[in-house]
């Protein structure tokens, strides 16, 4: 999960996006997986609001 959340920024950036965000439940593999892609949780709810900035490396 985490390569795909890596590869999701990745082609929103090619699309001119800098920004991804999703909506995810609030569960350990979830939460670990994207921590690991640099999502940070910006929204306190009963399902987790988490976005991205992508910069390439």
């Amino acid at each position: 999960m985490t390569v795909l959340l890596c590869e999701l920024c990745k082609l929103a950036y090619s699309l001119g996006k800098s920004v991804v965000k999703g909506l995810f439940p609030l569960n350990d593999i979830f939460a670990n997986a994207l921590s690991q892609a640099a999502f940070q949780r910006i929204h306190q709810a009963e399902i987790g609001i988490y976005r991205s900035s992508f910069k390439p490396g």
